[in-house]
């Protein structure tokens, strides 16, 4: 009985320890993302600055590398507004930063109740871990299918498609099953805060950024003669960027990341032996696109539903037509 706690004890440990999102935070300070906030009391890069001409001077020379994160409410449903400006070399940038959309961000404004504003320190690795969650949106793949399929080898690009959408439609409905959501801000920074009404756990970057690369591994393995170290080596960093992207965006816990690794490990060793068979009766059976489609609509139907409205049904869907399109 004592044994049987302890192993319990140990597994809430892990669960409490991989959760907590001071981990994810420290994430990001390591690679230059900090509050504004800290540094106008005077607590930048973590050290405390006692002159206050001092902290006001940093500051204002910081200024241009700084993200603007709102938060209002508007009739019960949260409404993100996300205005960012990195710098442009230009004064007029530094003392009047505008949003995607040209509009002004005024001092007033900025200091809004409910707003956050973070301090991008590197802009090389906001770029490079915005690149990273990029490989897990469906604009990269809506164009990364169709290059692979026209230019490259059609028959294992279906195969990958086939495996990217049952996974990607797991993963959705978990999170709305499990309902578990994003890390906590404070101390999180949001820096893709239009994507906060989604649940977290498990993240489907991670699944994605797994199961695409090593898919067209697994795929290509007997198909191409390379040196399959590379492709190891290839397959393992992709993964590897997805998941940290979403570390540093601030958008999982570790324990998401971890929940989609091992939800995609097991999803993959089911998949993966019925790939061939899935594929060959899509090209050959008369009915195919009929079944297809009525597959596809069953598993709309049976989606589960949430307590408030998240776009992963909506993303869901929209990968589901992206598969027939491509088919």
């Amino acid at each position: 009985m004592s044994e049987s706690l302890s192993l319990f004890s140990r597994i809430c440990n892990f669960f409490n320890y991989f959760q907590n999102p001071y981990l994810v935070s420290r994430f990001q300070n390591y690679f230059g993302v900090y509050r504004v906030d800290l540094i106008k009391n005077g607590n930048i890069n973590g050290s405390v600055v006692r002159n206050e001409t001092e902290t006001h001077e940093k500051f204002k020379t910081e200024r241009n590398n700084v993200i603007t994160i709102k938060y209002n409410s508007l009739d019960g449903e949260t409404v993100l507004r996300h205005r960012k400006t990195l710098s442009s070399g230009s004064e007029n940038s530094k003392n009047s930063p505008l949003t995607s959309d040209g509009e002004e961000i005024s001092d007033v404004d900025s200091d809004l109740e409910n707003s956050i504003q973070c301090k991008i320190e590197n802009k090389f690795w906001y770029y490079f871990f915005s690149f990273g969650a990029g490989l897990g949106y469906e604009m990269f793949y809506a164009s990364f299918f169709p290059f692979w399929i026209w230019n490259i080898d059609g028959a294992v690009c279906r195969r990958v498609i086939n495996v990217w959408v049952l996974i990607m439609y797991v993963g959705q409905a978990m999170k709305d099953i499990i309902c578990w959501p994003r890390p906590a801000a404070p101390p999180v920074i949001h820096l893709e805060p239009q994507y906060v009404v989604e649940y977290g756990m498990p993240s489907t970057h991670a699944m994605v950024g797994a199961a695409v690369p090593f898919s067209f591994l697994y795929f290509t393995l007997y198909r191409y003669e390379y040196n399959v170290i590379y492709g190891i080596l290839i397959a393992t960093c992709w993964c590897i960027l997805v998941c940290c992207s979403r570390l540093y965006m601030g958008m999982h816990t570790v324990l998401d990341i971890i929940g989609g690794l091992s939800l995609v490990a097991v999803l993959m060793a089911m998949i993966f032996p019925f790939s061939d068979f899935i594929d060959h009766y899509q090209l050959t059976n008369p009915y195919a696109p009929l079944v297809t489609i009525a597959f596809m609509l069953l598993l709309q139907i049976i989606y589960p539903k949430t307590e408030r409205w998240t776009p992963a049904r909506g993303d869901t869907a929209v990968i589901m037509v992206l598969e027939l399109a491509l088919h």
